[in-house]
Parts: structure tokens; sequence; C-alpha cells
């Protein structure tokens, strides 16, 4: 995995090296085994051609590597070689073959023996598959699998054993540190994405391929009933659910992980369980709830319970003068975990470079009911502005359903809506375009202080008349308390339960050519920032917006919660299968 502009993570087990700006170095990624073979004859140098297309030429890896850049678009060719140094993988998949002992013949045994499909770096679309949501990291994955059913990923997962080809399961794709892909194999979900819910709406099955709207769309228009999902409505359901999952609905329903009752999963030896608080494998079920995703088994199916609903509400409060920021954020702060569980509000500040108007602050206000119960909800929060002379406006509350509110929210008003049930949201999958970015997190257990609100606030007012920045910069303040604070039955491992709130710290949108040093300014400033927060709020920080930066990663995502981690990593992978550079490590490591 390669961070343009930052280090190389060779992450340790056989596969195609991220590829920086300067060489491909195979010896990085690629574990040295007594079974390391340099015959190309065996392997896949010369021979991938006749694999793919079923004839018996034997021609050199250059006269592939030729072939397959001719099948290139100019601009997906200038990509390309802008991302290394004008020389395809095709090297190092040729040499990761040969140290995974892996000959054609057992790659299309492999792909023949799936009800899915296997996608290698010669076939049609591979680059497509490429493409993450943080286009920081660029990975050349080995081979793309996409399974069919949870058998086919216990093949997937015997094969990578059998030959050390280090694997990452991807649902979304929308990891910040770009860890749903690796350079090995990626067992991607988008072909198991069923949403399938009962006849009487009391359960729902769900794909680990599914993303949020997808959910939000069935459960809406089948079911009249929803479930405490996030607002990006692009987002992989599998590992937000893993994670926690904070959404707007969470303060009167909990955490996403409180409404799953059962998993199906494929553990690190190939075997598919079912896991649930009343059997055998309880633990890992727990663990399922908050432990994040690719750590210890691989889920190939979700069971949830969701809840009836009529009418859910939006509206937005935004201030008119960042000169008020300290004194809007206080008041927020002071109201919204300590509103009705019934309302869900999150905050964000963020800077508008070049805009005469300086930096925004605003607020979204979700309630579930009517326009009437928005205003009784929210008119403590706008008369207390009112009467500190705080300027502010508020947008009409208007009521809808959870889908609709999750496209208006995330989308402007020029994007491509949702109109009914019976029509698409037109490129609902990809409309996030994919481009660089830089997040982070921290929680905040008690109100700010003086000092602590101009920390705030002042790092968002000094970027801002920083000129030399032209992309923007936001932080945001999402309100816990509710039920998020109530342990569900069966246990999770959300160890943040009982903050006040959790931040997001989020820089992006730089030009992806932009140089290395104009990246490393605005990741200096995430770090710096998260930094100065820390010391006027808490070191927490929330899984789901996972920062490579932060050293004590194990504490700050999971506090004692992470030794009974460890505890169920031993059990169900101890040979450490399932691991990135923040996996869950076995007990002792």
């Amino acid at each position: 995995m390669t961070d343009v502009g930052g280090d190389l993570d060779p992450g340790g087990m056989v596969g195609i090296v991220g590829i920086d700006q300067r060489a491909i170095d195979v010896e990085d990624c690629c574990r040295h085994d007594e079974h390391d073979s340099r015959d190309s004859n065996h392997h896949c140098s010369g021979r991938i051609d006749s694999f793919h297309h079923g004839s018996s030429n034997r021609s050199s890896t250059l006269g592939m590597r030729s072939r397959i850049m001719s099948r290139l678009t100019r601009r997906q060719f200038i990509g390309r070689t802008a991302l290394i140094a004008g020389t395809l993988p095709m090297f190092a998949w040729d040499e990761a073959c040969q140290r995974a002992n892996v000959t054609t013949s057992t790659l299309q045994s492999f792909r023949n023996s799936l009800d899915g499909t296997v996608v290698f770096p010669i076939d049609d679309h591979y680059w497509d598959y490429t493409v993450v949501w943080n286009a920081r990291f660029k990975h050349a994955p080995m081979m793309f699998v996409f399974p069919k059913n949870a058998q086919d990923v216990a093949k997937a997962i015997q094969f990578s054993r059998d030959h050390g080809i280090r694997l990452s399961p991807r649902g979304g794709g929308h990891n910040y540190c770009g860890w749903s892909t690796c350079d090995g194999m990626v067992i991607d979900f988008r072909d198991m994405s069923d949403v399938a819910l009962t006849s009487d709406a009391s359960k729902v099955h769900v794909g680990p391929g599914a993303l949020l709207f997808d959910v939000y769309q069935k459960l809406w228009c089948e079911g009249q009933c929803s479930l405490p999902m996030g607002t990006c409505p692009t987002v992989g359901l599998a590992g937000f659910t893993l994670g926690g999952g904070f959404g707007l609905y969470s303060r009167a329903w909990g955490l996403m992980c409180d409404r799953l009752i059962e998993v199906e999963a494929v553990t690190a030896d190939g075997e598919v369980i079912t896991a649930n608080h009343h059997n055998q494998h309880h633990d890992l079920f727990r663990a399922c709830r908050g432990g994040g995703g690719g750590s210890l088994c691989v889920v190939t199916k979700f069971v949830y319970e969701p809840i009836p609903l009529d009418v859910a509400t939006l509206g937005r409060v935004i201030l008119s003068n960042f000169d008020a920021a300290e004194e809007f954020i206080d008041i927020y702060q002071n109201f919204g975990p300590n509103a009705d569980h019934d309302l869900g509000v999150v905050m964000s500040i963020g800077t508008r470079p070049g805009n005469q108007n300086g930096a925004r602050c605003g607020m979204a206000a979700v309630v579930i009911g009517d326009e009437d119960k928005w205003h009784t909800l929210m008119d403590p929060f706008l008369n207390e502005l009112q009467s500190q002379n705080v300027p502010h406006s508020s947008t009409a509350p208007q009521a809808s359903n959870p889908a609709q509110i999750a496209i208006t929210y995330a989308r402007r008003g020029t994007d491509p809506q949702w109109q009914a049930c019976d029509s698409d949201v037109p490129d609902a999958r990809h409309f996030e375009k994919s481009g660089p970015c830089k997040p982070s997190s921290v929680y905040l257990n008690e109100p700010l202080t003086s000092n602590g609100l101009e920390t705030f606030a002042g790092a968002i007012r000094t970027r801002q008349e920083d000129t030399s920045f032209t992309n923007s910069a936001s932080i945001s303040m999402d309100c816990y308390g509710g039920q998020i604070a109530q342990e569900p039955e069966g246990g999770s491992v959300m160890y943040h339960r009982t903050a006040m709130a959790v931040s997001q710290l989020f820089t992006g949108g730089w030009d992806s050519d932009a140089p290395a040093s104009y990246v490393k300014k605005n990741i200096d400033w995430i770090n710096d920032t998260r930094h100065a927060l820390v010391k006027v709020a808490t070191n927490g920080a929330y899984v789901n917006y996972c920062d490579d930066a932060i050293e004590d990663w194990e504490t700050a995502y999971w506090g004692d919660q992470y030794p009974f981690l460890q505890t169920v990593k031993h059990t169900y992978d101890p040979n450490d299968v399932f691991r990135f550079p923040q996996s869950i490590r076995l007990p002792g490591a």
C-alpha cells in the first residue's frame, strides 16, 4: 500500500507491493518461502496470456506488458504511469506468483472452483476495481475475488493461506486508510449485496456488499422501517456495522451494531459458522459489535432487527458569522447530548478557501416525527441562540423518510436525487468520487472549556486565514447520549458509549498531482489539530474513522475492551491470517 507522499507499507505476505513513484520492490511485501521458485515456465511469466485466452502462446512478460498497455485508454495510461513511473505491475505480479508457488494451472483451478469470479491484472476492468474511496492509497492487487456465497469466501481464505497471499475483505471500500484493499487478494463483496426483509419486517438479512442506501431503500419501501445508519449513503454496511456504526438515529435507536442479532462468518481456517449471543460463538458475536472489520473473521451475512417508523424530519441551523463560532459550539455542546432521544444532531465547522465570507459553521438535526415535533425539540436550542445574540439562520424542516433524508443530507441540490421507491439513485455506488484525503477523530467526554472551544474553532479559523491552503478542512461534533449509552443484550466492545460526542477531523480534495510537500502540509494539519484537541478532550478515537498516525490506537479505539478482543483473536485466528497495520494483535504480540 502506498500513501502518495507517505511511506510504503510492506504488509509481510505475498502480493504485488504498493507502488511508489520510484520503483516496484517485491522483496518488501513478500514472505521468503523455502519453496520460492525461479522457473518462469512453471509460474505466471510468459503463460498468463495463454491462461487467459486458452492458447499455447508463451510470449514474454515484456510482450504481455505491451499488450496490456495497449488496452488502456490514454487517461488510464497517464494516471497509472503517474503512479508507477511507467511500469505496470506485471513483473511484480509474476514475482509474487513465483514466491507464492502459484502456477497458471493452480490459478485456473482456483477460479473454476468458485461460483463467483476472479479478476487478475491482465483482465478487463482490473484497474476499475483498484479504485478506493481515499485516493491517497494506491494498490495493485494480485487478484480480486468476487464471491457469490460463504463457500466461495472459505475457498478464497484457504487459497490465500495455502500460498501465503495477503488477504483483505472489502465491502464499500471506504476505509479511511485504504486497508480494505491490499496488494495480495482482495475479496470484494459487491456480488453479495442482497437485502432480504422478512414478511413481518421483524428481521433483515443483509449481504456484506450492501451499501447503506441499499438498506435504507429496502427497509423503507418494503417495510416502512429503518436502522440507525449513517449519513453517507455509499458507505459499506459491513465495515460500518463492525466498527460500531453511528448515525442521526443513534440517540433514539442505539448504534448500528446494537441492532445486530446474528452474523454468518468464515473463520481463518475456512469454517463457516453462525454467531449470536446465545450460541457457542457468543464471544465472536460480541467482538463483531464494535471490534472493527478485517481482524477476526470475514462476515458473510448480517441479521438485524429493524425499527418501525412513520416519518422523520430533517432541518438545519447555520451560523451567520464565524466570529461567533465559540458561542454557537458552546450552546450546541450543552444542548445536543442532553436533548430528547428522538433528536439526532451533528455539527460541522469548516474552511471555505477563497470565500470572502470566511469559514462556515452549522448543524443538522433529524427528529423521529413530523415538523411540529422538530420545532418542539429544537426550540430550546434556537431560543438560546437568540437570547445570546448568536447570528444564525435555519432552514424549514421537511418531513420525509430515512432513505430520502440520507440522500438529501449527503447530496447537493444539483446532484442526482432519489425520487421514489420505484426509482434508483443515479450513480448511487460511485457518486462520491474517489479523491485523496486525511481524516482522524477524537472523542469528547465532557463539554469543552473556553480554552477547548478556542482550540476547536481556532483550528479552522487559522487555516481559513492561511491562503496557502487551496483545499478545504473540517471538524465535526456528533452528539452521543440517549440510547447510545445503553449496552445491548449480549454486549459489545464499544468503549466510548458514554462519551458526550465524537469529532471527525477531515481534510481532502487536493489535486491528485499535488506536490508531496503540499500533501504533507495537509496531513500535518490533521495530526497537529488532533494533538491539540487531545489536550483539551481525550485521546479516544473512533475505529470507523481510523487514522494510521495514532500510535496507541489499541487503547484509543477500544480502551479496556482490547484484551478481550485479543482473546477472541487467539480463538478464531491464532495464526494471524487476518491482519493489517491496525488489526487486533494476538495476545503477547
